[in-house]
């Protein structure tokens, strides 16, 4: 290619426009300082205290920024739950899964208290949260009708109503299940029996005014916020369908189980949050998820639920 003087004179002034151009461009930009307090490694703390298998807490770390160095799980750390001014449980601790465990049960209605520091790491001092214990909620009455089947699919109309006299929590973790069966021989002959393992129920609708009902994404059942409104009734209307063909007429093991967990607040914003996550990373349509935790100077919640346990033949 051939340049001419014209051309040559051309491109000096357009570089000398772009130089002057990126030099006035660099001089407007300004730092933006970044806070080290914020960014710093804290730790995490995802507990909670069950009447099944009482308290359990994993721990881990985020990951710090500005100070590297405290990224390293601390070996130090010292954790005790309370309740007053006694410690409520004797925790075992597994190097494996950095977790802690005890199976003392807890007691209903009292508030408990973790705490955890670790003496030589500043990031991991003074963290600590409080709950109170929900009471058990005893089912009153559990009705199933079911429907048409369609296409393999039994939906079953369910009307649980819980037991107003324990009923003392907004929020509630519910989880429907029908019990894994096997044909067994026994002198010749052939027997069903349990398993042990679970088929889950799953949520289709529900027609309670303004109560809010959520799918958990990545855990069985679904969890639930009583209004005012339907606290006063404790009827939850749900229509569920099950995975399978259920041979009404025949089968002997038809019972539909449900598990009512009584949760603490913590407990049920954790979850919604948790099931929302996931299900966005997995590209579902959901309401955006709102991060949510209790725990001060860390990450994390301390929350926990009462279990009660009730079953129905389906009509």
């Amino acid at each position: 290619m051939t340049y001419t003087r014209t051309t040559l004179k051309k491109n000096i002034y357009t570089l000398t426009l772009s130089l002057l151009a990126l030099v006035s461009m660099q001089s407007c930009v300004d730092s933006i300082p970044i806070p080290v307090e914020d960014v710093n490694a804290m730790l995490v703390f995802e507990s909670d205290i069950n009447n099944s298998n009482g308290f359990s807490a994993k721990i881990s770390t985020s990951t710090g920024l500005t100070d590297v160095t405290a990224i390293s799980f601390p070996t130090d750390l010292n954790v005790d739950v309370s309740y007053g001014d006694e410690d409520a449980f004797d925790l075992d601790y597994s190097m494996g899964c950095k977790c802690y465990r005890s199976d003392t049960k807890p007691i209903s209605g009292v508030q408990y208290k973790v705490n955890a520091s670790s003496p030589t790491n500043k990031n991991y001092q003074d963290i600590e949260a409080k709950m109170v214990f929900p009471v058990k909620t005893q089912l009153a009455e559990l009705k199933a009708v079911r429907n048409i089947e369609t296409d393999g699919i039994t939906t079953l109309d369910v009307n649980v109503t819980l037991d107003g006299k324990s009923h003392s929590s907004n929020y509630y973790h519910i989880i429907p299940y029908r019990k894994v069966t096997e044909i067994v021989i026994i002198g010749g002959e052939e027997h069903e029996r349990y398993t042990g393992d679970r088929k889950y129920l799953d949520l289709v609708d529900f027609d309670n005014n303004n109560l809010y009902i959520e799918s958990h994404h990545n855990r069985p059942g679904f969890l639930v916020d009583f209004n005012d409104e339907d606290l006063l009734s404790n009827t939850l209307n749900l229509v569920l369908y099950t995975p399978e063909v259920i041979d009404y007429e025949n089968e002997a093991f038809t019972k539909i189980f449900f598990e009512v967990r009584s949760v603490t607040e913590s407990y049920y914003k954790y979850e919604i949050y948790q099931s929302r996550k996931i299900q966005s990373l997995e590209g579902g349509i959901v309401e955006a998820p709102i991060s949510y935790g209790n725990i001060t100077n860390g990450l994390g919640y301390f929350g926990g639920y009462t279990t009660s346990l009730d079953s129905m033949f389906v009509e």
